[in-house]
């Protein structure tokens, strides 16, 4: 898959793409998840190309698990 996020413009699209222009929706995201080329499809209008970040970014710190919680709730109820 592409290095870089896209964004795609449908031509006479509005907020509910995938009702109104289904057919163009579902060939695009063929083409996007398949690496073909997105450029010159008769029905977008526009086409954004982003590099992605050289950087990885900082996960977040892990989710203390139900046992943690649980002990110290515990451990707060028995003071």
């Amino acid at each position: 898959m592409s290095s870089q996020a896209v964004f795609a413009t449908i031509e006479e699209a509005d907020h509910w793409v995938f009702l109104t222009r289904s057919h163009e929706l579902l060939d695009l995201t063929r083409r996007f998840l398949l690496d073909e080329p997105l450029e010159g499809l008769p029905y977008v209008a526009a086409l954004e190309q982003f590099n992605r970040p050289a950087a990885a970014v900082p996960r977040p710190a892990p989710h203390r698990t139900i046992s943690e919680d649980n002990r110290q709730a515990s451990a707060q109820r028995s003071r």
